[in-house]
């Protein structure tokens, strides 16, 4: 009886760390949904007061639901979310139309590269147990794991050039639409927000070329309004 008994606790213990990853990667594959939903709903908007209703509903939802991103265990994901919450949070701050649209559209981004990141590491869980314990990788054997690597950082590169059309468009849009000292508060505001994550030391090869580019682009914007500081 004892032995019957042990043996229900270890399987027991074996169901509870294998389900719980499971559980908070399904609440959180809820959440991207319900923040993707709130933000394209945001950009969408043309009153402020709504937008920033909209953003307030999404940063509340990931404020929420930090705890339930560490129990999932995707990294990923997890840190693509932090960052689109510091972007819903910028586009809750500014006094513009234009102004909220850059921060929203760098938010949308995040969301859905945290969604990518969830996907992937959700594949995990269908793995058989013995596999996710030990770490075997049975897929794709015939390639290293250096070459899939390299692969999937050009086609993050391609997105992120992709993505940054949007970013320039909009923030041309600042520049020529916001009058000059309000732009110029704005774009500053992005540019430092650049620097604070290059200065970062957990930052992935992707996400330091997304800063790194978006610190590029904002630079020009700055040159440009640099007269408005004379």
């Amino acid at each position: 009886m004892k032995v019957l008994r042990y043996t229900l606790c270890i399987v027991g213990w074996f169901i509870l760390i294998s389900a719980t990853p499971e559980k908070a990667c399904i609440n959180t594959e809820s959440l991207i949904g319900f923040i993707s939903d709130e933000t394209t709903a945001a950009l969408e908007e043309a009153d402020i007061q709504v937008i920033r209703y909209h953003a307030f509903k999404a940063v509340n939802a990931i404020e929420r639901s930090r705890a339930q991103l560490e129990d999932c265990g995707c990294d990923y994901a997890r840190k693509n979310l932090l960052e689109s919450l510091e972007n819903l949070k910028l586009a809750t701050q500014v006094s513009t139309l234009e102004g909220t649209r850059i921060p929203l559209s760098r938010a949308m981004d995040y969301i859905l590269a945290g969604r990518e990141a969830l996907g992937a590491h959700e594949k995990s869980h269908t793995q058989p147990f013995w596999q996710r314990l030990v770490g075997v990788d049975t897929e794709d054997t015939e390639h290293t794991q250096a070459t899939r690597l390299l692969k999937a950082d050009k086609a993050i590169e391609a997105k992120i050039e992709e993505s940054l059309v949007t970013y320039q468009n909009s923030l041309d849009e600042v520049v020529e639409g916001v009058p000059c000292e309000e732009a110029l508060v704005f774009v500053r505001r992005v540019y430092a927000h650049c620097e604070k994550q290059l200065d970062r030391n957990d930052q992935t090869p992707a996400k330091r070329f997304y800063n790194l580019r978006t610190k590029e682009i904002t630079q020009k914007a700055l040159d440009e309004l640099s007269n408005c500081s004379r």
